[in-house]
C-alpha cells in the first residue's frame, strides 16, 4: 500500500515504531491512520496496535525514505540543507527550515570578509576543497557595488573581525552603497551584518561576547524606544567596544523634528521599552524621544544628508 503522508503524520507513524505501545489516546491522524486499517478502535478513545500494525506501518515509511532518517547526524527539521534531507528523504522539501534561514547577510565595506579556512578529511578528495588548500588566507575580498554576500556562520573567522556595524533593517543591506557615504569616514570601512532573525538572529546573538576586545562595534537601529532597548541588549552582550550614532538634533533644547518622524510608535512602543532596561548613556535620549514624540527610522536618518552625528560610547 502507498499512502501519501504529510509531514505531521510521518512523525506520528515514526514515533509509534520507535515507542510501540500496546494501546494509546486516539487523535486526529491516529484516527486517520485506523480509517485506513492500522490499529483498532475500542472503548474509552484508545487505539490498540499488533505486531502486524507496525510491520505495516514501518513499510509504509520505508517508502517515504531513501535511508533510515532515525540514525541521521542531523535532526532532518531543522536542516536548511536540501542536500542532506535528500540523502535519507524522498522528500527533499521535508526540513521545514528556509533554505536561507541560517545564511548570514555580510558585507565588506572597502574591507575583505575574514573566513575560517575550512578543512575536510573527505575520501575522495572533495575538488573544491583542493582549490581551497591552494589559498594560505582564505577571504572575501571587499564587497563591489550591487553584491550582497551571505556566508555559513561557521564559516566565518570572527577572530579577525576589526570593525563591525550591525543593523537591523534589511533594505538598507541590500542597497548598502546608498547611504555608506552618509557615516561617519571612520565606519565607512568596516564589515556590515544584518541582524536577522530565527537562526541568524540567534548566531549573532551568540558571538557578541566572542568577538575580539579590540574589535569596534557600531549598533544603527531606529531611533525609537524599541531601537534603544535592542541597542542596550546588544551592548551588554558585546565584548568589544560599543558605541551608536545618534542624530546631533536630539541633542538640541528644542529639537528641530524632521517631516518622517513617525510620533505614533513611541505611544505603540512605551510599555514594551521601560527606561529601566536601558543603558545610563541612553537614559537621556529615551526621555527625549517619550518627550518630544520622537521615532525616527534608519531607512530615513541615512539617507538624510542634513543629519550630523554624534558617537556615543556605550
Amino acid at each position: 500500500m502507498t499512502i501519501k503522508l504529510t509531514r505531521q503524520e510521518q512523525k506520528v507513524i515514526e514515533k509509534l515504531l520507535v515507542k510501540r505501545p500496546k494501546r494509546c489516546k486516539a487523535n486526529k491522524t491516529l484516527l486517520k491512520l485506523v480509517g485506513q486499517g492500522f490499529g483498532e478502535l475500542c472503548a474509552n478513545h484508545t487505539i490498540t496496535y499488533s505486531q502486524k500494525d507496525f510491520a505495516d506501518l514501518a513499510t509504509i515509511i520505508d517508502k517515504q525514505n531513501i535511508a533510515d532518517d532515525q540514525t541521521a547526524p542531523n535532526p532532518l527539521n531543522a536542516t536548511s540543507n536540501r542536500l542532506e534531507v535528500a540523502t535519507y528523504r524522498a522528500d527533499e522539501k521535508w526540513s521545514q527550515a528556509k533554505v536561507f534561514a541560517q545564511q548570514i547577510l555580510i558585507v565588506g565595506m572597502d574591507c575583505p570578509i575574514p573566513l575560517s579556512k575550512p578543512s575536510s578529511n573527505d575520501t575522495p578528495p572533495n575538488p573544491a576543497q583542493q582549490a581551497v588548500d591552494q589559498y594560505e588566507r582564505y577571504d572575501i575580498p571587499a564587497t563591489p557595488i550591487g553584491v550582497l554576500p551571505s556566508v555559513l556562520p561557521e564559516f566565518l573567522d570572527i577572530s579577525r573581525f576589526n570593525k563591525l556595524i550591525i543593523i537591523e533593517n534589511g533594505q538598507l543591506m541590500t542597497h548598502w552603497w546608498q547611504w555608506r557615504g552618509s557615516l561617519p569616514a571612520k565606519w565607512q570601512s568596516s564589515l556590515l551584518i544584518y541582524r536577522g532573525h530565527g537562526d541568524n538572529l540567534s548566531w549573532l546573538l551568540s558571538i557578541l561576547p566572542k568577538l575580539p576586545t579590540a574589535c569596534e562595534v557600531l549598533l544603527s537601529f531606529d531611533l525609537d524606544l524599541s531601537g534603544l532597548r535592542m541597542t542596550s541588549l546588544y551592548a551588554k552582550l558585546c565584548s568589544g567596544n560599543v558605541s551608536t550614532l545618534l542624530p546631533e538634533l536630539i541633542f538640541a533644547s528644542q529639537p528641530i523634528i524632521p517631516l518622517y518622524n513617525q510620533s505614533h510608535k513611541i505611544t505603540e512602543q512605551i510599555d514594551g521599552a521601560p527606561a529601566s532596561s536601558l543603558l545610563d548613556p541612553l537614559q537621556p535620549v529615551y526621555k527625549t524621544l517619550v518627550d518630544h514624540n520622537i521615532a525616527l527610522m534608519q531607512e530615513h536618518l541615512l539617507q538624510d544628508v542634513t543629519v550630523e552625528w554624534i558617537e556615543i560610547v556605550l
